[in-house]
């Protein structure tokens, strides 16, 4: 069952109103009419199954029959991610989303292509919140990732704390994979932040300056992965490990 965004003011005392635009979606797309069941969730960890009682053409009203009790990560993951070609980002977006990623943060790095012009970047970040929330909505997760503005890679150090376990992939890694750094590893550890390069990788100044400060450079086999293949499998691998212990 899809579920459907609604603002946390809307649903109180056992009740929700949607009055922006899923009603249109809700109404005209999929037909929903009084007595249906649809799952709503607010976007901060609650969700719901609700009866539609009453449509109009202005909003939809419906009664909460049950919270939903959903099982929450064990971990706080946050994706630095390096940013790419459009499409490509946006899939990363999309698909770490699914995973479970808690927040994401885009980077300008030394090898960075894209370039977004000053006066596009807000109504690019407003796009991409569209689809974070529409990911969250289709697989069913009770929060939507929190996306920062972009920043420079150089500022990274402003944006972890000294209790984080710091990890950046690196293609020039060969002995460190995240098996082994998660084999010795804290499962009492709260959040862990990765960070994931551009087309072309970091560069060997990028990756010294955050050894400096205590990063743990990786590896994800012999291949040379995509900036966004290497984003969606390292965020699962780091995922599914907490998951499982």
């Amino acid at each position: 069952m899809t579920q459907f965004l609604v603002k946390s003011e809307n649903i109180k005392n056992g009740e929700f109103i949607i009055n922006d635009t899923q009603l249109k979606h809700l109404v005209k797309v999929l037909r929903v009419k009084p007595f249906d069941k649809i799952r709503i969730f607010d976007g901060y960890n609650k969700s719901f199954i609700g009866e539609i009682v009453e449509i109009s053409k202005d909003y939809l009203r419906g009664f909460i029959i049950k919270e939903i009790i959903t099982k929450q990560n064990k971990i706080c993951l946050n994706l630095f991610q390096s940013l790419i070609k459009i499409n490509r980002f946006e899939l990363i977006l999309e698909k770490v989303t699914e995973l479970g990623v808690n927040k994401i943060i885009p980077m300008l790095t030394r090898r960075t292509i894209i370039k977004i012009p000053e006066n596009k970047i807000k109504n690019k970040i407003e796009r991409w919140k569209k689809i974070l929330i529409s990911a969250s909505e289709q697989c069913c997760r009770v929060s939507i990732p929190e996306l920062y503005e972009i920043i420079k890679f150089e500022n990274v150090t402003d944006y972890v704390k000294e209790n984080e376990l710091n990890l950046i992939a690196y293609e020039h890694e060969n002995l460190n994979t995240l098996k082994e750094i998660f084999s010795n590893i804290n499962y009492k550890l709260s959040t862990i932040n990765i960070f994931i390069g551009p087309e072309g990788g970091f560069t060997v100044d990028e990756i010294e300056f955050v050894k400096k400060n205590k990063f743990i450079t990786f590896g994800l086999g012999n291949n040379i992965l995509r900036s966004e293949t290497a984003a969606i499998v390292s965020c699962g691998l780091i995922l599914n490990d907490f998951l499982s212990n």
